[in-house]
């Protein structure tokens, strides 16, 4: 601020001043005073005038009373025009029209007294430079306590600083506030435009429209409390808030970001009348304290949004969360998770850009790796080489997951998490389960897929410090008779893919219950009390030899397995292609009659129990043993494999049989090559396609069967 010269009175006392001046205040000159100079008088003066003006470098400080008798637009306690800075000592006072002015170069204020601008600026820097404000001590303005323009600057605040007017601590090109005592203000209390910004708060900062304003973006830092009658915070740039005490608004929001960014809570962000949280053009809120508002909790606008939740997220009168629709949006939610209602993730199931929805761990239970083998489930061991260390006497619980959390296309989860009977995952949602899921197990949609696999642990920032760790285990652990994994007579289509364990310990229990058909791929394991896999066709069940997967930088090798007292049983049309172990102490597969049902054997298969093709031979429908490409042995044909009235050798399949018996009605048909070795009998056909071979050591001639050329017939 400049204002007009007038008659000075002069001192010929140097470095000090100690005689008390009246209406025309000092003129500092090389010629009169030693620099720098300290007041220790009174210096009392009129309209138009200044209390010390230097115009030229100079420091002053003050330990007695700089005061105009009537403060005017035109009067200033301490004016520097050029390099200086002004020190007021405790029990000082500066009090003017304006309080402090110091133009064209950058400045140091230090206040342990009272500066006070009883119509403009308690202290002004036009280029840059510091003010501190020491504890104790009162920087107040009519207009603002403090201004920073020109350049960069930085205000230090331990004591009071108050504006009646527009700003209490105004930084206009960027730079640093921070308090630790009182800023106060009628409309902004601290304000930082021109540049990028940095708050730090660990008193008080209150205001009656806005708290705190970053006109270019920056971060604040709560660890006080910020209170506001309008907003908390705005930030006009891409902005950054970090709250771990108190941030409170009247009309609007909490916290404002106009250009995206973040905010981290582990205290209290409110809102009465709007939301706790907004930001448009997306951004990411973690949350382990409270936010809470009326027409929202946290919202967001014009981008990805994305919610990491340890704590609760409230609304009055609107939904907890809500999120922009056509963005991928991401809610990660751990055990401490409350919401006030239900979270829409504002993209319909099936559309182009899907929201995720992730289930974290809070590092509540764990599990040692040691060999290549199946992994331990929460209670039981299925194989060896995983051993349990510790889990929760109760997991945290996920209630509603379809009804509470819907528009997630996917849901993942990297916890341990017990559902319950209102868990189903809805039509055409992905459950991707990378880590335990106990309880009523899952209940899939129409068209849904589980992909239940391991990943190695990873850690995800945030003030809640989630940890997402190992797993792909899901357990049913609620009263038989049970399943862990249920897709119920509506919910045909569904996919899972089961990369590490599935299964129901009770009496009664089963591992997978399809009851409208789908797909299940496994390559480790699926097991149940009364069955692995219960199907309602159509159907198709691929059971692989191995399973690999990394986790924490080592390679692990899982064995496809799927045992039950019935391994499998199915009705409908369904096709079982196995590479690794079905077993059941009944049977190992069991088909239902009146589906032209195939099982494919693969090489290295192997079936412990009864494999029934559900149709007897010589019944109107078929059912297909196929035996796939490679070399592999199969003993039982037509004792253990029965009811199957059409065995199929591949083309490049080498296959020898044990003793075998071929019933009536039923066709061998080899389009690759048999080998006997042993007797094969029966009234069934056998037929050599052209390039098939079937091959027997003498005395073991096929017996009571019919055998059509279209290949070769070989003894060895």
């Amino acid at each position: 601020m400049r204002v007009a010269r007038s008659a000075f009175g002069r001192s010929a006392l140097s470095g000090t001043i100690s005689s008390n001046y009246s209406r025309y205040g000092i003129v500092l000159d090389a010629s009169g005073f030693a620099n720098p100079v300290t007041n220790i008088a009174t210096i009392d003066f009129s309209a138009g005038y200044q209390g010390i003006l230097a115009e030229q470098p100079w420091a002053v400080s003050n330990r007695g009373l700089i005061e105009a008798a009537a403060p005017s637009a035109s009067n200033v306690g301490v004016l520097i025009t050029a390099l200086g800075s002004v020190t007021n000592f405790p029990g000082a006072t500066i009090a003017a029209g304006s309080g402090v002015v110091i133009e064209g170069y950058p400045a140091v204020v230090r206040n342990g007294g009272v500066i006070a601008g009883g119509l403009f600026d308690g202290a002004h820097l036009t280029h840059g430079g510091v003010v501190f404000n020491a504890t104790g001590a009162w920087l107040t303005g009519a207009m603002h306590a403090a201004v920073v323009d020109g350049a960069a600057g930085t205000i230090l605040n331990g004591g009071l600083m108050r504006a009646a007017g527009a700003g209490g601590a105004v930084l206009r090109a960027g730079g640093r506030i921070v308090n630790t005592g009182t800023l106060t203000a009628a409309s902004y209390a601290a304000t930082i435009a021109g540049g990028v910004g940095t708050v730090v708060n660990e008193g008080s900062i209150s205001a009656g429209d806005v708290a705190v304003a970053l006109a270019g973006g920056g971060g604040v830092e709560n660890f006080g409390t910020l209170a506001s009658g309008g907003e908390g915070v705005r930030a006009a740039g891409a902005g950054q808030v970090d709250n771990q005490d108190m941030l409170l608004a009247g009309t609007g929001p909490g916290v404002m970001l106009t250009s995206g960014g973040h905010v981290l809570n582990d205290g209290t962000i409110a809102s009465q009348v709007a939301a706790g949280v907004s930001i448009a053009g997306g951004g990411t809120v973690a949350n382990a304290g409270l936010i809470s508002g009326a027409s929202a909790g946290v919202v967001f606008s014009g981008g990805a949004g994305t919610v990491i939740d340890d704590g609760t997220i409230s609304a009055s009168s609107g939904a907890p969360v809500v999120f922009a629709s056509g963005y991928a949006n991401l809610l990660t939610v751990s055990g401490n998770a409350t919401f006030s209602g239900a979270v829409d993730g504002a993209n319909a199931i099936g559309a182009p850009v899907a929201s995720t929805l992730v289930l974290a761990d809070l590092g509540n239970y764990a599990f040692t790796q040691t060999a290549p083998a199946y992994r331990l489930g929460f209670y039981g061991t299925y194989g060896s080489g995983f051993t349990l260390v510790s889990v929760p006497p109760r997991l945290p619980k996920i209630s509603g997951l379809g009804t509470g959390f819907t528009n997630f296309a996917t849901i993942v989860n990297d916890g341990a998490w017990s559902f319950d009977a209102s868990d189903a995952v809805a039509a055409g949602v992905t459950l991707v389960n990378a880590g335990a899921i106990e309880g009523s197990g899952v209940t899939l949609g129409k068209g849904g897929m589980l992909l239940n696999r391991d990943r190695p642990g990873i850690m995800a920032g945030g003030p809640a410090g989630i940890r997402y760790g190992n797993g792909g285990y899901i357990a049913g652990e609620v009263l038989p008779p049970s399943e862990a994994v249920y897709a119920g007579s509506a919910s045909g289509g569904v996919t899972i893919v089961n990369d590490l364990a599935i299964y129901d310990r009770h009496t009664l229990g089963t591992g997978i219950v399809m009851l409208a058909g789908g797909t299940i791929a496994n390559g480790a394991l699926i097991a149940g009390d009364t069955a692995g896999i219960s199907l309602v066709g159509p159907g198709l069940i691929v059971n692989d030899a191995t399973s690999t997967h990394v986790s924490g930088g080592v390679t692990y090798e899982t064995v496809g397995s799927i045992s039950g007292t019935l391994g499998v049983t199915a009705s409908g049309l369904t096709t079982i292609d196995n590479a690794g172990t079905i077993s059941g102490s009944s049977a190992a597969v069991l088909l239902g009659a009146g589906y032209a049902d195939r099982v494919v054997v693969r090489p290295g298969a192997a079936f412990v129990g009864l494999v029934d093709g559900g149709n007897a031979v010589g019944a109107g429908v078929v059912s297909t043993l196929e035996l796939a490409q490679g070399a592999g042995t199969l003993a039982g044909l037509g004792t253990q494999f029965t009811d199957f009235g059409a065995i199929a050798v591949d083309a490049g399949a080498t296959w020898t049989l044990g003793a075998a018996s071929l019933a009536s009605g039923a066709t061998l048909d080899v389009a690759g090559t048999v080998v006997l070795g042993g007797s094969l009998s029966g009234g069934g056909v056998v037929v050599l396609e052209p390039g098939g071979e079937m091959a027997f050591v003498p005395g073991q001639a096929p017996a009571g069967v019919t055998i059509g050329l279209g290949g070769t017939v070989e003894v060895i």
